[in-house]
């Protein structure tokens, strides 16, 4: 059965992401999007794929779940690093794109409590509607009935609120909550430490932030010790700031358009997926950091990263991160017998035929949800610094 997985499924991976990238750009021509050119277009098209590969990883992981009863990374290499690897790759944006304000402080200083509230935005509307579909699921699973004391119920409910930073306790004695949405949200708790500890980070780059954004820092220090955070997860944001500070060079920027850099870039992958069975290690993650270094710099993999259906992908990526581990629950666990124990090809057929399921929600989550949040926020920006003397 494991063998299956490395022999027939990358024809399944490749259709889907044709489908996904179909999907995209179907729905770009009905209803064309509004939003500002990418400043960034690497970065944006490579965080489209990035989602679309998590998928894939947890659709594989189901197949497996639905068969052994247990979750785990898939036997393959490549499954496996759709997942990891594009989790190490997101950390590394979120570095790059902090670290790169954090180097241009002296030149427009950082105005930390708009940069607050604008994560806050981006994050929060989004997470807390996932909220609202896993606590719905939980109540249905359970047949709406109260099988927790109302208390440990709210309580644990609230620790779930709090971007799981203190933990995703099962809810309503339902075993196994968080693969609801496939266990995603412990990748945001791991943001909103990186983004407390940002202050303190400053301070190494000859920048005093406010007293009261340092004991933000110190706050972040503290959570992340209580959810016993790993350094080596910590670690990953870092190869963001590799990446801020090669980005400062127009040298090294022009190497990294160069098509002989797309070229190193494929070759990385390759051997990251051949060498190393998981991205959690100093040396895959160290590997990893040199292709996004290069994107980083204006590579955009030979033109993969930087069209418009690769931007759109990265428009709604967090909306797929978010969401598709619900619509693959809801799929898998509700709508189809889990102990049907599908064929392999069966489980991509269906699987396949999710993905505009999840592309569209996706589209329609960020279009009423995501936008709309941040337009509040750089609304409320912009009324501040009119304000403002």
């Amino acid at each position: 059965m494991w063998l299956a997985l490395n022999q027939s499924s990358y024809l399944a991976a490749i259709a889907i992401l044709a489908t996904i990238a179909l999907t995209v750009h179907l729905i770009e021509k009905c209803a064309p999007s509004k939003d500002s050119p990418a400043h960034l277009a690497s970065i944006d098209g490579l965080r489209g794929y990035l989602a679309a590969f998590v998928f894939l990883h947890h659709a594989s992981i189901w197949y497996f779940y639905l068969h052994t009863g247990i979750w785990r990374v898939p036997p393959s290499n490549l499954f496996t690093h759709f997942g990891e690897s594009s989790v190490v790759l997101f950390f590394m944006v979120s570095g790059f794109l902090y670290f790169s304000k954090l180097f241009a402080a002296k030149l427009r200083p950082i105005d930390w409590r708009k940069l607050y509230i604008s994560r806050l935005f981006r994050l929060a509307p989004l997470y807390f509607f996932a909220l609202l579909l896993l606590v719905l699921i939980v109540a249905i699973k359970t047949d709406g009935q109260l099988k927790q004391a109302p208390l440990d119920l709210l309580a644990a409910i609230a620790r779930w609120a709090g971007f799981s930073l203190f933990g995703t306790p099962d809810i309503n004695g339902l075993e196994g909550t968080a693969l609801i949405i496939a266990g995603v949200s412990w990748s945001i708790a791991y943001e909103w430490v990186f983004y407390s500890l940002l202050p303190l980070s400053a301070c190494a780059f000859g920048i005093r932030p406010p007293t009261r954004w340092l004991l933000l820092g110190w706050c972040g220090i503290i959570i992340a010790i209580g959810m016993h955070a790993a350094p080596k997860i910590l670690g990953m944001f870092l190869g963001g700031l590799v990446a801020a500070a090669l980005v400062r060079s127009k040298r090294f920027c022009q190497l990294a358009r160069h098509q002989v850099s797309s070229v190193l870039c494929i070759a990385c992958l390759v051997v990251l997926v051949i060498l190393f069975r998981s991205a959690y290690h100093f040396a895959a993650v160290a590997l990893l950091t040199i292709p996004f270094a290069l994107i980083a710099g204006g590579n955009n993999l030979f033109g993969l990263l930087s069209n418009a259906t690769a931007i759109a992908m990265g428009r709604i990526s967090y909306s797929v991160y978010m969401l598709h581990g619900i619509i693959l629950f809801v799929a898998f666990d509700m709508v189809a017998a889990p102990q049907a124990s599908p064929s392999l090809l069966v489980h991509w057929a269906n699987t396949l035929l999710l993905t505009p399921v999840v592309v569209v929600l996706s589209f329609l989550s960020f279009r009423y949800i995501e936008r709309p949040a941040m337009e509040f926020a750089s609304a409320c920006a912009r009324r501040r610094e009119n304000k403002s003397p």
